[in-house]
């Protein structure tokens, strides 16, 4: 079995197991329907997407011809003044955990993970490494230089439970996580 693949099927049954979904595409495009279908599915064309560009380009595209509003960052930071969904890139992803990690300089960036209801990962599956220890080891350049980035770890959607035991989703992030993974 390809190494490689053994990563995706590793991160995507942890993303499961902690109340995630990941959807697996064979191409960027495929990954671009994905979102659009999920913005459509809940009637929405108003989403957070704070930084993306880049590799994400055609997503952007594609939902502005669609007519969605991509906001980078939310009118008010209100309940009611923040967009239902969220889009955002995932830098990496550590398959041990099922752990999405993003990396930002400017706290805009990380938005639409930390605020919506719903966040919807994108991830490059070359982007997944097996464990941790890995994950530090790639880390590390971007960490030791320049002025330091905040760096992210999501595991799951929120959850939080009291003291009597009842568990709470969304209580501090996203109420439900969807990773979208696509080759690079």
């Amino acid at each position: 079995m390809n190494a490689r693949l053994g990563f995706v099927d590793r991160f995507k049954a942890q993303v499961e197991a902690a109340g995630g979904k990941v959807v697996v595409c064979r191409s960027r495009e495929e990954a671009v329907g994905v979102v659009r279908q999920e913005l459509y599915r809940r009637n929405l064309r108003e989403v957070l997407g704070g930084g993306l560009g880049g590799r994400w380009a055609s997503l952007k595209e594609s939902l502005e011809s669609w007519g969605a509003k991509l906001l980078e960052t939310p009118p008010r930071l209100t309940p009611d003044g923040i967009p239902e969904v969220g889009i955002g890139e995932a830098e990496y992803a550590v398959a041990e955990t099922g752990t999405l990690v993003e990396v930002a300089w400017h706290r805009e960036r990380l938005l639409s993970s930390l605020l919506p209801p719903v966040h919807i990962a994108l991830l490059d599956e070359d982007r997944i490494v097996p464990d941790l220890d890995s994950l530090f080891v790639v880390l590390l350049p971007l960490l030791s230089q320049g002025p330091r980035p905040r760096v992210v770890c999501i595991t799951g959607p929120s959850r939080s439970a009291d003291i009597e035991k009842l568990l709470i989703l969304g209580a501090h992030g996203p109420r439900e996580l969807i990773v979208v993974l696509s080759p690079p």
